[in-house]
């Protein structure tokens, strides 16, 4: 979440498969909330969440692709320090030796 100083809320990112009911409370609260959904059941999980979030004008949700979940996956480690850029519907992931491009499929844009 990027807070300005008078308390509003700009940006919420949740990763992952959240529930509806935080996401509802996240579009209530900020001006712009952004999902970045992954796994196997990234699909399932849209297919019974997504009518009930479709009506948030603020809200936006991309899923990222299971092979290119598993290879943010193996660029885990303990202490790892990432890089992420997203631009027009690509992520560029990286570290401190490998690179990662990621085309990012929108389930749900802003303001649609």
């Amino acid at each position: 979440m990027a807070e300005k100083p008078h308390g509003t809320i700009e940006r919420w990112i949740e990763v992952g498969l959240p529930d509806a009911k935080r996401l509802r409370k996240a579009c209530g609260r900020a001006r712009d909330v952004c999902v970045y959904a992954y796994g196997r059941g990234a699909g399932i999980w849209w297919r019974q969440t997504g009518a009930d979030l479709a009506r948030h004008e603020n809200l936006a949700v991309w899923t990222i692709a299971l092979e290119a979940s598993q290879a943010l996956a193996a660029m885990s480690a303990r202490n790892m320090k990432l890089q992420f850029t997203i631009q027009d519907g690509v992520m560029f992931v990286s570290d401190e030796t490998r690179s990662l491009q990621i085309e990012l499929q929108p389930l749900k844009r802003r303001g649609g």
